[in-house]
């Protein structure tokens, strides 16, 4: 670099978080999971979707697992359309704390700790 040349500015990349508390794999290929994927694939946001981990075969009638898998494999199984519906939209899966009184514990954290980034 001479010293007329600028410096490389760094490109800052949008941030876009859908926070969900029941989503299952199905829910990905309607507004709930095509909206952040379509924002990732053409305005190249990082988008992020949080929720519950659901089974695919227990679904909301067994509720939300209390803490969610940490390996591909199991969530690849259970949420196979994240591989070909919405590749690259990156999910974050919360463990299931409860709720007090009108809101969900794990939500109200997630919210917390990434308000500081």
């Amino acid at each position: 670099m001479t010293l007329f040349q600028s410096p490389q500015k760094k490109q800052l990349v949008k941030r876009f978080v859908t926070i969900v508390p029941h989503i299952e794999n199905l829910e990905l290929r309607k507004d709930t999971g095509q909206v952040p994927y379509q924002l990732h694939k053409i305005l190249g946001y990082d988008s992020t979707l949080v929720t519950y981990f659901y089974t695919l075969h227990g679904g909301r009638n067994a509720g939300a697992v209390t803490e969610p898998p940490k390996d591909e494999e199991t969530i690849n199984y259970n949420y196979p359309y994240l591989l070909t519906e919405v590749p690259g939209l990156k999910i974050h899966f919360l463990k299931n704390k409860g709720r007090h009184k009108f809101y969900e514990r794990a939500i109200y954290e997630y919210l917390v700790s990434q308000s500081k980034n």
